[in-house]
């Protein structure tokens, strides 16, 4: 498991970032999208982070 910071888009335009930890980014993007459900998001980026 690694961490993967997932970077995106509000539909207000603001810009947001959340950590999870997945077995790929796929994964990630498939988590973020299971948890930030009740809204318009647009992803910019996911890319591996270090555990801290």
């Amino acid at each position: 498991m690694k961490n993967y910071k997932v970077t995106f888009e509000r539909s207000n335009k603001t810009i947001g970032s959340d950590v999870f930890t997945a077995n790929s980014k796929q994964e990630a993007g498939h988590d973020f999208k299971e948890c930030y459900r009740h809204d318009v998001y647009k992803i910019l980026s996911i890319e591996e982070v270090e555990k801290q």
